[in-house]
Formats: C-alpha cells, structure tokens, sequence
C-alpha cells in the first residue's frame, strides 16, 4: 500500500510543472501572436501576396495571306527565329501566271490608251482638213448665189453648191462632237496617269504582291509554337499555320482578391517569384494597371447571381505588372508560366488607372510588310515603257 503521506506530498509538485507548463505555453504563444502582429503592422499590412498569377504575353499568329499548295515550311516548334525568318513557302506558280497576264493586259491597256490619244490627234487633223474644204465650198456656194441674179450659172448648179456645203458642215460638226467625246477621255491625263492604265497598274500591283506573300517571314523575333501546317496542304486565307512568341513582349496578370486592391497603386513596385527558376532569381515589376471586371464577368459563361440560390463569393481583379526588359533578357519567361506575386502598396497615393495616352504611340509594330510593293512599282513601269507609243510626248503635248 501507497502511503498517503507521500501521495500528498507529490500532488503540490505536479500542480507546479502543470502551472510552470502553461505559463511556458502561454509566453510562446504570445510571443508568437506579438511577433505575427509586429510582422502585420510593418510589413504585412502593405503587402500584398497572391500566387493566383500567371505568365501572358502577345502570341503573333501566322496566317495564310494567299491560297495555294505548302511547298516549304523552314521551322519547327520551340525554333527560335529572328524578325524576317522565312516560315512557310505557298507554291507561288498560280500567282506567277497571273501576274504575267496582268501585265500582258498592262501592256495592252497602254497601247489602247496610246492609241486613243493619237486618235485625238488624228481627229483634229480631219477637222482642219474639212475645215478648210468647208471654207472652199462656202466660197463656191457665195459665187454662184452672186452670179444666179445674171443667170451666169444654172440654178441646179447653184443647188448643187448649197448641199455641198451643207454637207461640209455636218461633216465637220460631227468631227467636232467625235472631238469632244475623245477629249473626255484624255482631257487633263497622261497615258500614264489615265484612270483605266491607272486601273490595270493597280491589279498588277495587287499580283505582284500576292506573289510575294506566298513566303511567310516572322513579323517579330520570337519561339515557334501551335505549328499545325504541313507540306502539301491546301491553304486558305486567313487559315493560321502557326505562332511567334516573342519573349520580349511578356507581363504579369496577378488575380488578386478583391479585398487586396483598396491600396494597389498603378507605378508600385512588385515582387515577383517563377515556379520555372525558383527563389534564386526574383523580378523587380511594376504595376501597370488594374483590370476592367473581375474573371468571372469576362467568363464564356458568366455568373448568373440574379438567383433565389446565391451565394457571395469573393472575385478576383487581374492587375497587369510589366517587367523589365533586362531582367526578361537574362531569365526568359514562356506564356502561362506560374509566378508568385507580392505588391508593395505602402506609398498608394496614386490611381488604380493608368493615364491616358496622349500622342497614342504604337506599342507593338513591325515592319516587315513595308516595302512589299517595291518591285512591283520597276516592274510596272518598265512594262509601260516597254509598250509606250513612239513620240508620247508630242502626243500628250498636243492633247492638252
């Protein structure tokens, strides 16, 4: 049997460690609710975090911008390519036959035009010609009628006279009216500049570059992805082949609840982690703006909450950060990538809305497209001096 005396003389003790315990517990937990609190007041407070965040970036789709066979295609998905690359090849054979028989029929059309302005010329000498034999008639007819009074000459001769020169003049009334229709239609031009060789210069020029398109280049340097073309395959216009990613043209859409954003300022300086490289590289972004409505407002199937069911949910607010161009240089980023997001919002004096852009200065370009027609302007033209009338100068000179 226990003696009570001992048992007596325990309990106090174990009162004690039980008590020392909970002191012990109580101290780590408010240290522990201090130093959260300390943490909340200096840093946490105006810091917001969220890793609902992902990668986006512009993604330049390749379409077909003319029909025909693919011959060629020079890259494979995750290419890299610079801005001018070759991608794919039509076959341009079709578009090579149509071009020459726009110019054939340029050709043509100058020589008609060429024509029409001699034809101005020939007119005008028929009209002096006639001119003049009107004048002799006139000059016949004034004779007779003085000497028809003396009976010097017969009235069937005088007669004769009469319709001579009646008929001279419609002759050269009818030549002025042909005048007229002819100068309606070179009045004010030149062969080269009358609208039907303007016309057929235009549908040469229209060839010429469709020919041309028959190679696609990259409108900008970037990764090849989505190639769904093949050799052989019949394209359509506009039918994408393929997209160029460039990886100079990548930000950040942070979903931050709506209960973070009372303090998020546009120009406020981001923290940024990637799932892809870890803690050792961290972005230094800046927030560019914040979202027009919420993700599930610009959903394929938006929220119906006009229900008898409701239930509030808390939405969530994309908010574009830029990063800097450096740091994308030395750590590229791909499209949907994760990445883990922390605003500071502890100056937030500014605005949740960028400023309006005054002088709307592009923000994304290319040019590549910019000189397509240059050859076909020497083609044209040494297609309408190929087929200029001799003497067009004295041709036009004379006209106008």
């Amino acid at each position: 049997m226990s003696d009570p005396n001992t048992t007596q003389n325990l309990e106090p003790v174990d009162n004690k460690k039980r008590y020392r315990l909970m002191i012990g517990i109580f101290v780590i937990l408010a240290s522990i609710g201090a130093a959260w609190f300390v943490y909340w007041f200096s840093y946490g407070r105006f810091h917001k975090y969220t890793n609902d965040a992902y990668v986006a970036g512009n993604t330049v789709m390749i379409t077909a911008q003319v029909p025909g066979i693919v011959t060629t295609i020079f890259v494979q998905d995750a290419d890299f390519v610079q801005k001018g690359t070759p991608l794919v090849q039509i076959d341009p054979t079709d578009h090579q036959i149509y071009l020459d028989l726009l110019l054939d029929e340029l050709g043509r059309t100058v020589r008609e035009i060429g024509q029409l302005f001699a034809n101005v010329q020939i007119v005008r000498a028929d009209i002096h010609a006639n001119t003049a034999l009107l004048l002799k008639k006139t000059e016949d007819f004034e004779r007779r009628k003085a000497l028809v009074p003396s009976l010097s000459v017969s009235l069937e001769d005088f007669s004769h006279a009469k319709y001579d020169m009646e008929s001279q003049e419609a002759v050269v009334l009818s030549l002025e009216k042909k005048l007229l229709g002819l100068l309606s239609q070179t009045e004010n031009t030149t062969i080269q500049t009358h609208p039907k060789v303007l016309a057929a210069k235009q549908q040469v020029l229209q060839a010429y570059i469709n020919l041309k398109r028959c190679t696609l280049y990259a409108p900008v340097s970037g990764v090849v992805a989505q190639r769904t073309v093949q050799v052989g395959k019949w394209v359509q216009v506009p039918q994408p082949l393929l997209s160029v990613v460039p990886l100079d043209q990548m930000w950040i859409e942070a979903n931050f609840k709506e209960t973070q954003l009372s303090n998020v300022r546009v120009g406020q300086p981001v923290k940024i982690l990637s799932d892809m490289y870890g803690y050792g590289v961290e972005y230094q972004g800046v927030v560019a703006g914040v979202g027009g409505g919420t993700g599930s407002a610009f959903s394929v199937l938006p929220a119906q909450n006009a229900t008898g069911n409701w239930i509030k949910i808390v939405q969530r607010v994309p908010v574009r950060i830029e990063l800097p161009p450096e740091m994308l240089q030395e750590f590229p980023l791909r499209v949907g990538l994760s990445m883990e997001v922390t605003v500071d919002t502890t100056q937030n004096k500014g605005s949740m809305t960028p400023q309006a852009r005054v002088f709307y200065d592009p923000r994304f370009r290319t040019d590549i497209y910019a000189d397509e027609e240059a050859g076909g302007y020497e083609l044209i033209e040494k297609t309408i001096q190929a087929n200029l009338p001799p003497f067009t100068k004295e041709l036009e000179q004379n006209d106008s």
